[in-house]
């Protein structure tokens, strides 16, 4: 939910909501208050603010519910909303300005003011646990249940996998966040939806742009990039770099990025684009530590961790392209393909290396016109990727290579068809159905057998072959209903099909005593909502609300087990449901602005585990920030982030404290020239552990499952950009 209304031009409204009443302003939040109490009220606020805005007087203009004709070849953040504004159900848009007037270095900065997404950094480092409805639920690391994208290619290997250090949030214009089913044009079947990055262009960014970041502990960050356009042809380059010792011990990281894309127009309504990435990162791993740890010293490293030297390291290449073709105002085309290169040394309790190269496109076909007299816009198209990965595993000794344990390669593949219609049935009402087929294929095998265990050091002394060779397929049918109630102002609801299948380090890794991930996860969503904009005397208002119920069978659940290893199993079923809720309130140079979310993950009645709390994820989180803006772009802004308590094992006998966090942003933001920002994190430098690991039965015993929160922080900033 994009709710910064200096910029945004929705097809359907145009909001002035940019003050705070004064009856809302409240003293600094005490980091002691109950913060479970204080996301209740959040979400109670939303819906009492929601409620009666239907049919207030708003600022709108008048338009048609017919989804526009959109260049798709540019990056047109007001395009972009007008589409997502026709979508029945939870979508977002991420104006890079929400972030960029603080630190802005990973996608916890980027997304966690977005409704319904939880974006966690585990110890202030680039990977991050990233879950939207519980995917990828107990993946702290390599996110998975999503689909990330960058300018509608996938970033996620063919397997499923993803890395977040191969976004860089300054050479990204806007991202769109399409949460559960809600992404099929873009082939996403995941319960989570889908993340696309779009980046700058030279169109929308000419000039140079340069930025400098530094901050405690050993934070440092640079950033220049240039945009031409030269009759044509238009372009914009970038590179980065991403330096930080840590809060904690064995913390360090180092990340160099460079991005470029290339555009050209051959008239006729035909458009291509190239785009190119480098990544090169190195991140130590400080590791997990006990509770009572944390609490007497929140700094140290895990010892094993340290003896292991841990890290993650890779470097990655890719290259994409997006060809359109706009035929006429009825109908477009669009061809996608892409190819990537990566190389992994990732010392664990093991050492592994990897390199992996993956490829795939995209086909689509977007046609608009009449059916039955009635408006009508029809979306379909189909993809294909693949993956392939030479892996080799061997004993940690001292953070490099010992002797062999694994030898290995790994063939993931992906095809799908998927279909959306789009029916005005009358001028505020549409109909939108679809489906999506979906086949996957995870083949590994295994020229390592002297091993004992499948690679598991922990395991019997008896040789095994870990090979395996599976095929995954579904079909996915959605359907929704978008209504228009005013101009500005809409309900939706939808039901769809959700499909993953385990990625190849899931199927493939059986260890001692645990049963390997053979079955794909599958379920249905049930979700209703509403978003808009008002104004009601001299206050603008904005809300974003969703509620949602998943109910899933064969849910891919991942544990840690005590050689620090993780195994993924198949749960049988599975409940996911929730509120994800955003809005703003505004007058003259006030702006209060409060994402929260709600969630209940349990078990369904499992044999076992019966009704409890599914691990990993808090059940209530939210941002809430009161920002003035003052002449000349000059702004303060005190926050507070907060989240509930979150269970560390399945059993509900240990669980992760809740928190709530002060911040605070001043600087200057204008449209050219100069600015500048200083920010303070956890200024009350509360111990918290951000996030933790997942067990089967903690047995309420204190377990080494904790990534503590930084403590406090002080960042700034100096930025230019072009006139």
């Amino acid at each position: 939910m994009d709710l910064s209304h200096t910029e945004a031009r929705r097809c359907f409204c145009r909001v002035r909501a940019n003050a705070l009443p004064a009856a809302l302003y409240a003293p600094p939040f005490k980091p002691a208050e109950s913060t479970r109490h204080l996301v209740g009220l959040m979400l109670s606020t939303v819906l009492l603010v929601a409620s009666p805005l239907a049919s207030a007087e708003h600022l709108a203009d008048t338009v048609t519910v017919t989804a526009p004709v959109i260049d798709r070849s540019l990056p047109d953040i007001g395009a972009a909303r007008a589409r997502l504004d026709q979508v029945p159900g939870g979508t977002d848009v991420v104006d890079s300005e929400r972030y960029r007037d603080g630190r802005a270095s990973t996608l916890a900065d980027m997304l966690q003011a977005s409704p319904g997404v939880f974006a966690q950094s585990r110890f202030g480092a680039e990977e991050s646990r990233i879950s939207i409805r519980g995917s990828g639920l107990q993946r702290t690391f390599h996110g998975r249940g999503l689909l990330l994208l960058q300018d509608g290619v996938p970033l996620n290997l063919a397997d499923g996998g993803v890395d977040m250090q191969a976004i860089e949030p300054l050479a990204t214009r806007y991202t769109e966040v399409y949460r559960g089913a809600n992404a099929t044009p873009y082939g996403a079947t995941t319960l989570g939806g889908a993340i696309n990055f779009v980046s700058f262009s030279g169109r929308d960014a000419p000039g140079l742009q340069a930025r400098v970041e530094a901050g405690s502990f050993g934070y440092k960050r640079a950033s220049v990039g240039y945009g031409f356009v030269d009759g044509k042809f238009d372009g914009f380059v970038s590179a980065s770099e991403f330096y930080q010792d840590g809060y904690r011990d064995h913390a360090r990281q180092n990340t160099q990025r460079a991005f470029a894309n290339l555009g050209y127009d051959f008239g006729g309504g035909v458009r291509s684009r190239f785009f190119l990435t480098g990544v090169n990162t190195e991140s130590q791993l400080p590791g997990n530590l006990t509770l009572a740890q944390l609490r007497a010293n929140p700094e140290q490293a895990n010892p094993a961790n340290l003896t292991g030297n841990q890290q993650r390291n890779f470097q990655l290449w890719r290259i994409a392209n997006r060809t359109t073709w706009t035929v006429s105002s009825g109908l477009d085309f669009e061809l996608l393909t892409y190819g990537m290169s990566k190389q992994l040394f990732h010392p664990i309790f093991q050492v592994i290396e990897q390199d992996s190269t993956d490829y795939g496109l995209q086909f689509r076909v977007n046609q608009r016109g009449h059916l039955f007299g009635l408006h009508n816009q029809l979306s379909w198209g189909v993809l294909a990727n693949r993956g392939f990965v030479d892996e080799g595993q061997f004993a940690n000794v001292g953070g490099r290579p010992g002797a062999r344990r694994e030898n290995n390669t790994q063939d993931s593949s992906n095809t799908g068809v998927f279909v959306e219609d789009t029916v005005q049935i009358t001028e505020p009402l549409s109909l939108i159905a679809g489906g999506h087929w979906t086949r996957s294929t995870r083949d590994k095998r295994d020229f390592f057998l002297g091993e004992s265990g499948c690679g598991n050091p922990a395991s019997a002394t008896a040789p095994c072959n870990d090979s395996v060779a599976q095929a995954f397929e579904r079909w996915l049918p959605r359907i929704g209903l978008h209504y228009a109630l005013t101009p500005s102002t809409v309900v939706f609801a939808n039901w769809s099909g959700s499909f993953e299948p385990p990625s190849l380090s899931e199927v493939s890794n059986a260890f001692a005593g645990e049963q390997r991930a053979n079955r794909a996860q599958r379920g249905q969503t049930f979700e209703l909502g509403t978003r808009g904009s008002s104004q009601v005397g001299a206050y603008g208002l904005a809300w974003d609300v969703a509620v949602y119920r998943a109910e899933l069978r064969d849910e891919l659940l991942q544990l840690t087990l005590p050689s620090g290893a993780t195994a993924t199993v198949n749960a049988d079923r599975t409940l996911h449901q929730g509120i994800e809720a955003g809005w703003r309130v505004g007058r003259g140079a006030w702006l209060w602005s409060t994402t929260a979310t709600w969630q209940d993950l349990r078990f369904d009645g499992d044999s076992r585990y019966r009704d409890n709390t599914l691990a990993g994820l808090p059940e209530a989180f939210g941002v809430t920030e009161l920002r003035w803006t003052g002449p000349a772009g000059l702004y303060v802004a005190p926050a507070l982030q907060a989240a509930s308590r979150s269970w560390v094992d399945f059993a509900n006998t240990l669980k992760s404290a809740g928190y709530g966090i002060v911040n605070l942003r001043v600087g200057q933001r204008q449209s050219d020239g100069w600015g500048w920002f200083v920010e303070g994190r956890n200024l009350f430098d509360r111990r918290y552990s951000a996030t933790t690991g997942v067990m089967r039965d903690a047995a309420g015993r204190d377990q080494a499952q904790f990534l503590p929160g930084d403590g406090v922080a002080v960042y700034a900033g100096l930025e230019y950009r072009p006139k």
